[in-house]
């Protein structure tokens, strides 16, 4: 993800630029989500169709909010085929004594 490119930079700086590309972007849900559901023979409305294309292509905008967006689509895509338990997070709730 290059965060350097100009274009990049105005539409981040703007929040009307970016909240219509954010739309723009978050349009091909059901297509993702139908094309999802044909390869996995899961339903268009199964939520897990519907929560995976969601999760994927919102995935950019919370790397954009990152100082390391590179760094952040890595981590978020190994989140996804990975799943929770294998996060730090879910690590530090497995172990005794430790406060949520």
């Amino acid at each position: 993800m290059r965060t350097d490119d100009p274009t990049f930079v105005l539409v981040e700086s703007t929040p009307a630029l970016r909240d219509y590309a954010r739309r723009m972007w978050s349009r091909h849900e059901k297509t993702l989500a139908a094309t999802l559901a044909d390869t996995t023979g899961l339903a268009v409305d199964a939520p897990a169709v519907t929560a995976l294309a969601r999760f994927t292509l919102e995935a950019p905008s919370i790397a954009r909010a990152s100082e390391d967006p590179a760094r952040a689509m890595r981590d978020l895509f190994a989140l996804l085929e990975h799943g929770w338990g294998t996060t730090p997070l879910a690590r530090k709730e497995d172990r005794p004594g430790q406060d949520g």
